[in-house]
């Protein structure tokens, strides 16, 4: 990938600077649009994770993990750190669409009704993850990707993916 094989915006007008001549942008760009302008991110990443498409079938509303190690490797949204072993992640889950821009509106109203989200998950499709720069991004869509990983594994036993410690053995569903 080379600088001019990249779209350039004015995230302001929403207007292109500079569109490669051989690439067409993507019909994500006004989810990208959407955590940019409302959560200030300097980059947003989106995948097709099988472990996101998982959650998103085996939880309501919600994705919700807490008491792992690995969550300590999520940043806190609204304050300076990350999120401790004792917090709860939780992540908004949207129903999708049969067009990808159609998913905005939902995505903008998940990130009003959850502030600290610094995810999106999108039922039988995807995720959405920014962060402040394209490798912070990376790191946390990597450290979301394992916890929706271990919590699939963690349901499949009848282990409560959000509970009190000690609450491990009760089966509950959200």
């Amino acid at each position: 990938m080379k600088p001019e094989d990249l779209f350039v915006m004015d995230l302001q007008s929403g207007k292109y600077l500079r569109t490669p001549p051989v690439y067409k942008p993507s019909a994500c760009t006004p989810l990208f649009l959407a955590a940019y302008t409302q959560r200030d991110a300097g980059a947003c990443i989106h995948t097709h994770s099988q472990a996101a498409v998982m959650v998103s079938l085996l939880y309501d509303k919600e994705f919700r993990i807490s008491n792992i190690e690995q969550i300590k490797g999520v940043p806190k949204v609204t304050e300076p750190g990350n999120l401790s072993f004792f917090d709860t992640l939780v992540i908004p889950i949207i129903e999708n669409t049969a067009h990808e821009e159609d998913l905005t509106p939902d995505l903008e109203k998940a990130l009003q009704e959850y502030p600290s989200a610094s995810a999106v998950i999108v039922r039988r499709h995807g995720i959405y993850v920014w962060g402040p720069n394209v490798w912070k991004a990376k790191i946390l869509n990597e450290s979301i990707d394992y916890l929706m990983e271990l919590a699939i594994k963690m349901r499949s036993f009848g282990i409560v993916t959000d509970g009190p410690i000690g609450s491990e053995r009760q089966t509950r569903t959200k």
